[in-house]
């Protein structure tokens, strides 16, 4: 997890500290383990003269993102509403595979089939994409509060 903190020096740079927290894993007997934890601690300097070239970067990339999400909903919506859940992964690609090797007159017919596990997929694969940006985005717009009101030191 990662914990940022934004201070206006004295001499008026932006102090930026990250922490970053996360578990350590290691595979242990075949399984990946946690044995541990790490955080790991970035600090910044950004001159004063910079601080609004770093805020119009941050928004930049908050309304790409922002973009993103609007184009993962509009794909979303054209996807028919099937319940990724209804059919296992692993069941799915085994699908497709036996789809792929069957004969053509076979492929053609199973052709509504595929085209669904395609659908069913891509969909989860927006739910997911959807799922990160949207982390990214709550980052991105508590930096932007962080960078209009600094702790002053």
């Amino acid at each position: 997890m990662e914990k940022k903190k934004f201070e206006l020096e004295k001499d008026g740079k932006l102090r930026v500290v990250i922490n970053n927290k996360s578990d350590l894993m290691l595979p242990v007997e075949g399984k990946n383990t946690k044995i541990g934890e790490f955080t790991q601690v970035t600090e910044q300097r950004i001159d004063k003269e910079h601080i609004p070239s770093l805020k119009a970067y941050v928004k930049g990339q908050r309304d790409m993102a922002k973009k993103q999400m609007d184009q993962l909903d509009e794909g979303l919506k054209k996807l028919i509403a099937v319940d990724e859940n209804a059919i296992p992964d692993k069941v799915m690609q085994e699908c497709a595979k036996a789809i792929g090797k069957g004969s053509k007159a076979f492929r053609k017919e199973m052709k509504v089939l595929n085209d669904n596990l395609a659908r069913m997929q891509q969909k989860k694969q927006f739910l997911q994409q959807k799922e990160f940006i949207g982390k990214q985005l709550e980052q991105m717009e508590a930096d932007l509060a962080n960078i209009e009101k600094p702790v002053v030191l």
